[in-house]
């Protein structure tokens, strides 16, 4: 998945897709599936893509729930989950490029209790810059502006809608997570979900794979990197 695998997202955009009797191919059980349904697969029309990526839909789309219509579940998935940042509080992007008022979380996790910068998918100064602007301050759906929709409708929040313990690993990109000092940090983020983009697609970071043989949890010494600009080898695997 390319940011975050998201059930009722993914359900929105089965029923989309089904209702148009076109294919999207997201809930492959394999490499063989995903390669067969591509033979075959219904492709989506000009119009279908129009209704898909409808820039208005999106541009909302941090407040709306992840299955309010197909435009919104796509942007879910392919951008991941955020919330907004309390007290009109704004930090510097990634790549320090604008100000944002909002953070990526981890979609995976119950955001329940836990403080913005424990909950943040980001990389490690910019977790730093949370935790000196917020303390130890908790995410509390009782404290999100009450002129938006509820944050358990935004996010996964309770330890009931978090990605199960016990279900299938996701690999995922998107959060060019490299960080020079640690380059093990963003990969194996709990043990069934891991991260492949360490930021070689934008910066000096690393390009990074996962060779998965079959196993239900993430194994560390899978992944393999190599810098993205590099100046001499330096693959580890």
């Amino acid at each position: 998945m390319h940011a975050a695998w998201i059930p009722p997202a993914i359900r929105t955009l089965d029923g989309w897709a089904a209702a148009r009797g076109v294919t999207l191919g997201v809930r492959a059980n394999s490499i063989d599936e995903a390669i067969a349904i591509q033979q075959v697969r219904a492709a989506p029309g000009e119009r279908d893509w129009a209704e898909l990526v409808d820039l208005g839909e999106r541009q909302d789309a941090l407040d709306h729930a992840p299955d309010a219509s197909a435009a919104v579940a796509l942007e879910r998935i392919v951008k991941g989950v955020e919330i907004r940042l309390p007290g009109g509080l704004k930090l510097r992007d990634g790549s320090n490029d604008r100000a944002r008022g909002e953070a990526r979380i981890r979609w995976f996790d119950a955001a329940h209790g836990r403080a913005f910068h424990e909950h943040a998918l980001v990389k490690p100064n910019k977790i730093r810059d949370l935790h000196a602007a917020l303390g130890d301050r908790r995410i509390l759906a009782s404290e999100y502006p009450a002129h938006l929709p509820p944050l358990a409708t935004l996010i996964p929040y309770h330890a009931h809608d978090a990605y199960p313990a016990d279900e299938r690993p996701v690999l995922f990109g998107h959060y060019s997570l490299f960080d020079k000092t640690d380059r093990e940090f963003g990969k194996a983020l709990r043990a069934n979900i891991g991260c492949v983009d360490q930021g070689g697609g934008y910066e000096i970071g690393r390009l990074s794979a996962y060779r998965w043989n079959g196993e239900r949890e993430i194994a560390p010494g899978n992944f393999v990197t190599v810098d993205a600009k590099p100046d001499g080898p330096s693959s580890n695997g």
